[in-house]
């Protein structure tokens, strides 16, 4: 890491790295989220790949990253657990998720 910056946590699992930063009166945090990006580009790079295929049983049709999964302002992983289809379908049927879609099409 450049600088000052000092690794408090990695976590592979969730994919992040948490990094401090001393600046004499508080501390600065930095949390780097290791495989958000090349999830994404993977999903893109299918989804554009299965454009315009039938659905299949047991498609897959979504990954998202697990520090959005885990996130509690998502309420996704509650919805999981809870078996909240409804909810998820919503939130994967929002163009502002398409990022997490591997496959086109309306849950």
């Amino acid at each position: 890491m450049d600088g000052d910056w000092e690794l408090v946590e990695s976590n592979p699992q969730l994919g992040l790295s948490r990094y401090r930063l001393d600046l004499g009166t508080h501390y600065v945090y930095r949390t780097e989220y290791l495989y958000g990006k090349a999830l994404l580009d993977e999903n893109e790079r299918q989804r554009n790949a299965t454009a315009g295929q039938k659905w299949g049983d047991a498609a897959l049709v979504a990954r998202i990253p697990m520090n959005v999964l885990m996130n509690q302002k998502t309420g996704l992983y509650d919805a999981i657990v809870s078996g909240d289809d409804k909810y998820l379908n919503k939130v994967l049927n929002d163009a502002d998720n398409r990022a997490f879609r591997t496959k086109e099409g309306t849950l």
